[in-house]
């Protein structure tokens, strides 16, 4: 939850990514570990980006 605070209210995308990557590495199978995965692949990006790219797949 930090790293989605961090990333999307704060823009604080640099905190986001090591925020995901600690959960990642205490928890490699966590709940949340496919969330952050997926965080991680779309930090910084728009809304509209995002689509594009899920588009594109």
């Amino acid at each position: 939850m930090s790293g989605f605070i961090l990333a999307n209210e704060l823009q604080d995308y640099e905190a986001a990514r090591k925020s995901y990557e600690l959960y990642l590495s205490k928890f490699p199978n966590g709940e949340l570990a496919d969330d952050a995965k997926v965080e991680l692949a779309n930090l910084g990006k728009t809304p509209e980006e995002i689509l594009k790219d899920k588009i594109n797949q």
